[in-house]
């Protein structure tokens, strides 16, 4: 199959939409019939993104049976509300046990590695190893003051709800985005794959709105300390790969996506937990590099060697 085969099988995968308890969730699955000999990959997004921004990274994994997750609220997935991260990792558990995965290897990205870490928990016979892409779990004395650098000031809205929100189509997001931070760090097709799969058309409006609402999307930041994460590690019994982007320096650092949120202690907190520094990315690593993205998570799958960072 050809480079171009590959792309634009990838541009279709299968799509199933999976009616849990409260929550419609979108699934996205390539490699149908690869699945079996290797373990499936299990991807998941980070906040305000969707499962369809793993598309240029899912061409680079090879003859792989792969599903990507749109979490509840984003994408075509439903809009259902929560009060802690746990819904993310309960819904993930679930979707991949309705599925029947089994010894998956799953790679989540921010948001998207906390909840992996809690759907490992609740669900450990489906994930036979993580890849946490600097994943939202951060140090532990922030769970214990309470403090969330992520929320808005009390009284005040979070910032994300002011997101701009009226687009004539995907082409127009595009071309607002593209010279605004993060976004000009993308990749162009991975930035393409975003504007793309991440609005829906206004019934009758002729305009199109984001399919993360700004307010679902401020939620996840204003419950990040809901539930302390850390309390899921004792029963990680599987490998885990950390990888972290560049580090913060100084106050606005922290208060800046562009920067790591990870704990940097958390690999040495897992009883198989290893830690990759990769600080000439940002946090937006996989939209970044999409390429290196594929590389590093074959070459963070056990028994299949170490990274190269080139």
């Amino acid at each position: 199959m050809t480079h171009q085969a590959i792309v634009d099988a990838v541009s279709h995968p299968h799509r199933h939409m999976i009616d849990l308890p409260d929550v419609r969730i979108a699934v996205h699955e390539w490699g149908r019939a690869h699945r079996g000999p290797l373990p499936s990959i299990l991807l998941v997004h980070a906040t305000g993104f969707h499962g369809r921004c793993w598309d240029r990274i899912v061409t680079d994994l090879g003859a792989r049976h792969v599903v990507a997750i749109d979490q509840r609220g984003h994408g075509a997935s439903g809009m259902a509300a929560f009060e802690d991260w746990r819904a993310m990792g309960n819904d993930l558990a679930a979707v991949a046990r309705y599925l029947g995965l089994s010894g998956a290897y799953g790679v989540g990205h921010s948001m998207g590695g906390a909840a992996l870490l809690l759907a490992a928990q609740a669900a450990p016979e489906c994930l036979a190893a993580l890849t946490l892409i600097d994943p939202v779990i951060l140090p532990p004395d922030i769970y214990a003051r309470g403090v969330n650098p992520m929320a808005a000031p009390p009284g005040a809205e979070n910032p994300i709800m002011r997101r701009f929100d009226d687009f004539k189509g995907p082409a127009d997001m595009q071309a607002r985005l593209a010279d605004r931070l993060p976004y000009r760090l993308f990749d162009p097709a991975v930035l393409a794959d975003y504007c793309r799969h991440g609005l829906m058309a206004g019934p009758g409006t002729g305009r199109w709105r984001l399919a993360c609402r700004p307010v679902n999307e401020a939620s996840v930041y204003e419950t990040a300390l809901c539930h302390d994460p850390h309390l899921a590690l004792p029963d990680i019994r599987q490998p885990v790969t950390v990888v972290r982007a560049m580090q913060p320096e100084t106050p606005d650092h922290y208060r800046s996506f562009l920067y790591s949120p990870t704990d940097p202690a958390l690999a040495r907190q897992l009883s198989a937990g290893r830690d990759w520094l990769l600080e000439r990315f940002t946090h937006f690593l996989p939209m970044q590099d999409p390429g290196f993205c594929a590389r590093l998570i074959l070459a963070a799958e056990p028994a299949t060697g170490g990274a190269d960072d080139h």
